[in-house]
């Protein structure tokens, strides 16, 4: 990684945020607008497998947010 390519990191990792919020928001509003069920259906394996996939994406950010300031900070010292 050069200091030159800290610009063009910084704003893939910001655009890359952005969309993801905005899905998040997405994906909040469309749950919101949803109609309650009378009876709620409930499968545990389901949930887990939704919590496990949502924990996978939280990880992959924290670990590119964690390896570009590292980069950054090496890049800068």
């Amino acid at each position: 990684m050069l200091i030159a390519d800290i610009p063009h990191g910084t704003n893939k990792f910001w655009d890359e945020l952005q969309q993801l919020t905005h899905t998040l928001k997405h994906m909040s509003d469309r749950l919101g607008n949803q109609e309650p069920t009378v009876e709620p259906t409930v499968e545990p394996s389901l949930i887990r497998e939704q919590q496990e996939t949502l924990e996978v994406s939280v990880q992959c950010w924290h670990c590119r947010l964690i390896y570009f300031c590292v980069g950054l900070i090496y890049m800068l010292r």
